[in-house]
């Protein structure tokens, strides 16, 4: 069965004509549904409270800086108190974009990216990381917290980044964008990658994988995304899915039922 350590069913429930039970078939053995701010879990938390297949994880997304009500010790304390009162398996999504004007100032967004890392290391809790045209400034500033387990969200640079990010003890992601045409430098980087190292997801309903790359992306095609990498490195598929429920444990916490 898949694992897919990145979703959105709340935005692809409402972006989709999808409903709950299709987005979650019994091909998969568990999702991690991703809350963008703490009020946006307590939403997700109503939404899909009683589903045993899914596991949560709460960050601060850096566009949340230029919020009109954002206040980085509010929101940091709001997001505090949601880690310690629900069940989480990580804090994210936590990091630095400045792809787009829209996300904020350099220094805001460190600033929370910072914040969010000190709570994590208080909380002992995994971190996923949102890194975009970024690499540089996350990479520095994780170098200050040597203590917490880091998963780099929708792996997008190269085999150099890679190739630092191992060193330092971290983990990648690899999404739909593994099977792009375009994506020869990011497919470079996942042969770096041993498959103790790794995870896969959707980021429902963004990156569809091919062959359906244009239409909205779903939890199963997380297996699409497997099958790539099985079929980069020559192993065998369900060595593969083994593999990854056992990353699953050591890094989340999860045992695979």
């Amino acid at each position: 069965m898949f694992i897919d350590s990145h979703t959105h069913l709340d935005l692809t429930l409402k972006q989709t004509s999808f409903n709950l039970s299709e987005l979650l078939p019994d091909s998969l053995d568990f999702v991690i549904q991703i809350s963008l701010s703490p009020f946006d879990f307590i939403e997700n938390q109503s939404l899909f409270s009683g589903q045993k297949n899914i596991y949560y994880a709460t960050g601060i997304y850096p566009d949340n800086t230029t919020q009109a009500d954002f206040n980085e010790k509010i929101w940091l304390n709001t997001l505090r108190e949601i880690l310690l009162s629900f069940p989480h398996v990580a804090l994210g999504e936590a990091g630095i974009d400045f792809k787009y004007e829209k996300y904020g100032s350099r220094e805001a967004q460190e600033s929370l990216f910072r914040g969010q890392l000190i709570l994590a290391e208080e909380l002992n809790l995994p971190l996923i990381i949102h890194s975009r045209e970024t690499f540089e400034e996350c990479f520095e500033i994780l170098k200050e917290f040597p203590k917490i387990k880091v998963l780099i969200h929708c792996f997008s640079y190269g085999p150099r980044e890679a190739e630092k990010l191992l060193e330092n003890g971290h983990y990648l992601s690899f999404s739909g964008n593994l099977t792009f045409k375009n994506a020869a430098t990011i497919r470079e980087a996942a042969m770096l990658c041993p498959p103790d190292r790794i995870f896969f997801e959707t980021d429902c309903p963004y990156l569809t994988p091919e062959p359906f790359r244009g239409q909205p992306n779903i939890p199963a095609n997380v297996a699409l995304v497997y099958q790539k990498f099985a079929e980069m490195h020559k192993l065998e598929l369900s060595d593969l899915i083994w593999q990854i429920r056992q990353n699953a444990e050591t890094f989340f916490g999860i045992k695979a039922k």
